[in-house]
């Protein structure tokens, strides 16, 4: 039963103590045996608050009396040791910072979550101030990753994606400046979002200015909307935040994604006596491609400028087929995405030979892979 209690969602948690068929004092036991089983192993936690289960037997209280506090009440939920929060010591995974504090404020994301009776289990591991994407540190040593522990759960988060990944609560609060949120998400099967700048309002703001971002964590996409419904939350304290957007994050979540329609931007930079770029979205590209015939055009891609780079062209004499030439050096790294999805012959007519393609290799491309991205009638 532990185990079953430490899978659940906070979703499913604050339905079941609503329904009185389970308790915020079951949960933070069953939270706590789960951290005290595996932390010596994978080391995702460098502190655990004192008073748990006393905070957990008063959110049991109210909802006996159908009385929540909030969104969270009742939810165990860790804070990354970036994050101020109030009676803790936040050290930054550095022996450089005194723990003897005064470690008197929340940060505003803690301060939110504690209005909504969140538990608040503890500290997460994090590497030195942060400052890489793997989470090992001089204070606290290797974070290790719950689906092979001789892995990285990635970082900085990595403490609080480890957690989330091995059950020790189900919702973590994380920071995220150059993948801190989104690369433990992806290394160890958890759900991570960096919101917007300003959405999470923030107090102090990193180090790292405008690109470190405050954002939810958890093993769910509902409880991470959930969780953001609570974070955005507005405070005084951060200047540079948002304007209070009251959307419920949850809502369409079930809908799909059948009436949407893809619009990743690419850009096509034509010759100089074109002079002009030209925006386009992907479909409309390929189809551009076609109708330029004989002119080349450079591909470069919306997440780092050159993912698609290369030369694409119509080939008179081979009717059917467009040929998709990489040369560029600096970008020949991306070409593996070109080699993934579009089967090709090299130039001497022989079939790949698996060592993938080199500079000036021509990708023979037949023209009906191209024909999906047409605009159809309809659009």
């Amino acid at each position: 039963m532990t185990h079953d209690l430490c899978s659940l969602s906070a979703t499913q948690l604050t339905s079941l103590y609503r329904a009185k068929l389970l308790s915020p004092a079951e949960v933070a036991r069953a939270v706590l045996q789960r951290i005290d089983e595996l932390n010596e192993r994978l080391n995702a936690f460098s502190f655990i608050a004192p008073d748990v289960l006393g905070a957990a037997k008063a959110s049991e209280a109210r909802w006996a009396k159908g009385e929540p506090k909030g969104l969270l009440d009742g939810v165990p939920v860790s804070i990354k040791d970036l994050i101020l929060t109030r009676g803790w010591p936040t050290l930054r995974g550095s022996k450089t910072v005194d723990p003897k504090g005064p470690w008197s404020d929340d940060a505003p994301a803690v301060a939110r979550l504690r209005e909504h009776g969140a538990l608040l289990i503890g500290k997460t591991t994090t590497p030195e101030f942060g400052w890489k994407g793997v989470t090992d540190s001089p204070l606290t040593g290797i974070t290790r990753n719950p689906w092979s522990p001789d892995k990285t759960p990635g970082g900085s988060s990595g403490g609080a994606a480890a957690g989330l990944a091995a059950g020790m609560g189900p919702l973590a609060l994380g920071t995220d400046g150059g993948g801190s949120i989104r690369i433990p998400s992806s290394f160890t099967g958890v759900f991570g979002l960096k919101p917007s700048f300003g959405r999470v309002p923030a107090w102090p703001l990193s180090p790292f200015g405008t690109v470190a971002h405050v954002g939810p964590m958890a093993r769910t996409v509902p409880d991470a909307a959930l969780m953001l419904n609570v974070l955005s939350l507005p405070d005084a304290r951060d200047w540079h935040a948002l304007p209070f957007d009251p959307r419920d994050y949850r809502v369409g979540l079930e809908d799909g994604v059948r009436s949407l329609r893809q619009l990743q931007q690419t850009q096509f930079y034509l010759p100089d006596e074109y002079d002009q770029t030209i925006e386009v979205t992907n479909r409309e590209s390929f189809d551009l491609c076609l109708r330029l015939n004989r002119e080349e055009c450079i591909i470069a891609g919306p997440s780092s400028g050159m993912a698609l780079a290369g030369a694409v062209r119509t080939i008179p004499d081979e009717p059917g087929t467009i040929a998709v030439v990489i040369f560029p050096d600096n970008v020949f790294k991306y070409a593996s995405s070109v080699q993934r999805h579009f089967p090709y012959v090299c130039p001497t007519g022989e079939k790949d030979n698996g060592k993938g393609p080199s500079k000036n290799d021509i990708f023979w491309v037949d023209t009906e892979i191209f024909d999906q991205f047409r605009p159809k009638a309809s659009d």
